[in-house]
C-alpha cells in the first residue's frame, strides 16, 4: 500500500479539531510503517503524545485502501471514549466492547461481521462468525496504556 502524507496530515487536522496541527516527532513515521507493512512496530511514548492518532490514522488510511478491520485492545475505558469520539470525527467507524456496554456487544460483533466496522476496541475478546472477516484481513494493535506500549502488526 502506497502512504500518502498529505492525506495522513488532513486526518490529524480533522480529528484533533485544529487545521494547522502537524505530527508530533516519530508520528507519521509510525503511521507509516503500518500502511507500508514493513512488518511489526513498536511505539514507546508518554501519554498524551498522540498515540491513538497513529493507530486511528493509520486504520482510516488501511481501510480506504481495501484492507480490512483493525483491531484495538485498550484496557482504559475512559481512552476509548475520547479516542472513539476522535476517529469518527476522521471518518472511522468506530465501536467498543467493554464492561460498560454489554447490551451492545451482538450488535457490534454483527456489524464487524457486516464489516460494517472499520476499527474496535475493547477490554474484551470479539469473536466474529466463522467466515465474516478473511483470515488474515484483521490487523492487530494492541495498547498496554499502562506501560506506554503499542505494538502494531
Amino acid at each position: 500500500m502506497i502512504y500518502t502524507s498529505a492525506r495522513a496530515l488532513e486526518l490529524l487536522r480533522i480529528g484533533s479539531g485544529y487545521p494547522d496541527a502537524v505530527f508530533r516527532e516519530s508520528q507519521e513515521e509510525a503511521i507509516r510503517s503500518v500502511i507500508e507493512g514493513r512488518g511489526r512496530l513498536l511505539v514507546v511514548q508518554k501519554t498524551g503524545w498522540g498515540k491513538s492518532f497513529v493507530y486511528f490514522i493509520a486504520t482510516k488510511l488501511l481501510r480506504e485502501g481495501g484492507s480490512g478491520p483493525v483491531l484495538l485492545i485498550s484496557p482504559l475505558l475512559a481512552l476509548m471514549r475520547n479516542q472513539i469520539e476522535a476517529a469518527e470525527r476522521m471518518g472511522v467507524r468506530a465501536s467498543t466492547i467493554n464492561s460498560d456496554n454489554p447490551d451492545d456487544w451482538f450488535d457490534v460483533e454483527a456489524r464487524i461481521g457486516r464489516n460494517a466496522i472499520d476499527t474496535h476496541s475493547g477490554t474484551k475478546t470479539v469473536c466474529c462468525g466463522a467466515g465474516a472477516v478473511p483470515r488474515g484481513h484483521i490487523h492487530l494493535i494492541c495498547a498496554a496504556i499502562s506501560k506506554n506500549l503499542i505494538t502494531l502488526r
